[in-house]
């Protein structure tokens, strides 16, 4: 099979090989960036860190990998893009790490897993952001990045801070007192 014209729409055919392209590219890149965060972590660096240095060498891989292989694409001017993806799936796996990790996960399963679950949507988020013929705005590009980092932002919040039943009692403390249901002295919010 000869190489697709740029603009040419693809069948479930071409889709499926340019997705094992991904894959492949992905598992190479992936087991680069693997070892960058493992060693980063063998080296004492907190997994946030050691994080970002394995997305630093994922970047500058596997641009030129995933462009030129998996989607066989012309990569001028597409960097800036590249990069803004790779942020944002940054702060997701470091979400998922910290998720993994709470959960009971070892640091370094938890970052293996986190590659796993990431994967796909970057494979979705190349495909129609990136190399996708016709491209999108970048306007669209930047309110659907804002709009995946305010998600990953909240999630990250809600599973890094606790929030302890007693600011449940005390908000309702404040509401049963608004409602002049507390009578007693002591009994009133503080």
């Amino acid at each position: 099979m000869g190489r697709l014209a740029f603009g040419a729409r693809l069948g479930p055919h071409e889709v499926r090989h340019k997705f094992l392209r991904f894959l492949l590219v992905g598992a190479s890149v992936s087991a680069i960036s693997y070892a960058t965060y493992a060693l980063g972590l063998a080296t004492g660096l907190p997994y946030r860190l050691a994080r970002l240095g394995a997305l630093a060498i994922g970047i500058a891989v596997g641009f030129v990998a995933h462009g030129r292989v998996a989607f066989m694409a012309r990569l001028q001017g597409r960097f800036p893009r590249f990069a803004a993806i790779w942020t944002v799936l940054y702060f997701a796996n470091v979400t998922l790490i910290g998720l993994f990790h709470w959960i009971g996960l070892d640091i370094y399963l938890a970052g293996l897993c986190a590659a796993i679950v990431v994967a796909p949507a970057a494979f979705l988020l190349q495909r129609h952001l990136l190399y996708a013929d016709p491209p999108l705005r970048a306007q669209q590009v930047f309110i659907l990045g804002v709009l995946l980092l305010l998600g990953i932002a909240r999630l990250d919040l809600a599973l890094r801070f606790e929030v302890n039943w007693d600011e449940f009692l005390n908000l309702a403390m404040v509401h049963s007192h608004a409602r002049g249901e507390l009578r007693d002295v002591l009994q009133t919010a503080f």
